[in-house]
């Protein structure tokens, strides 16, 4: 049995290795006839911050707007998303709800002491996913302080 593969999330939170994981889910589309979906998370961490993750989400969403529309014409099919709570929840929520046939997205490559402390978006993503993820490594010189999603 072969797994099809129709939709494809991306989460990006604009550093160059995201942007290394959009290029990769593009790729991946056009050779499967997919369609792909570029989201981007803002967390609130606290009620009373709502209006600074509204001003974030509305930047967010300029930013993703910007991105697709600089992407290469007649490409696949592309939607973008700026999501809001958690970002490996939201992600793996969103995808669940979107019928993702597949994640596309990029690690950062903290170790040690800020692993333990941020945790890892994209490990939360492969543990909690329905769906198959593929991870794409951090970009050499990429910062590796960025959040993931």
């Amino acid at each position: 049995m072969t797994h099809e593969i129709r939709t494809i999330i991306c989460p990006i939170d604009f550093s160059e290795s995201s942007k290394a994981a959009l290029n990769e889910a593009l790729s991946l589309a056009e050779r499967f006839g997919s369609s792909v979906e570029v989201v981007h998370t803002v967390e609130v961490p606290h009620p009373s911050t709502q209006a600074i993750a509204d001003g974030l989400h509305e930047y967010a969403d300029k930013e993703l707007g910007k991105l697709v529309k600089h992407l290469p014409k007649g490409g696949p099919k592309l939607s973008s998303k700026v999501l809001q709570g958690p970002p490996a929840a939201s992600i793996v929520e969103y995808a669940n709800g979107a019928g993702a046939d597949l994640i596309v997205l990029s690690t950062h490559g903290r170790s040690g002491f800020m692993r333990a402390m941020l945790g890892s978006v994209a490990e939360r993503i492969v543990r909690t996913s329905r769906c198959p993820v593929l991870t794409i490594p951090a970009a050499e010189g990429d910062d590796a302080s960025a959040s993931g999603g």
